[in-house]
């Protein structure tokens, strides 16, 4: 596994944080890929994670949770 850059500008979670006193909406999403890893390393952004994941999916699930 690795861990990339988020918005936060490191990787790792960085926990929920909807706007006070209203619901949030939160998705999960799993891909199964058609390779092993993909090609980025730790530094990159999350638009080339998620250009190489869609690239490379072969079908996915997702979960979609609200948080207040």
């Amino acid at each position: 596994a690795l861990q990339t850059r988020t918005d936060f500008g490191k990787a790792g979670y960085g926990g929920a944080a909807p706007p006070q006193g209203e619901s949030h909406r939160y998705q999960f999403t799993v891909h199964a890929l058609d390779v092993e890893h993909i090609e980025v390393d730790a530094d990159a952004s999350g638009a080339m994670v998620g250009f190489n994941v869609h690239f490379h999916s072969l079908g996915s699930a997702s979960l979609t949770v609200h948080y207040r």
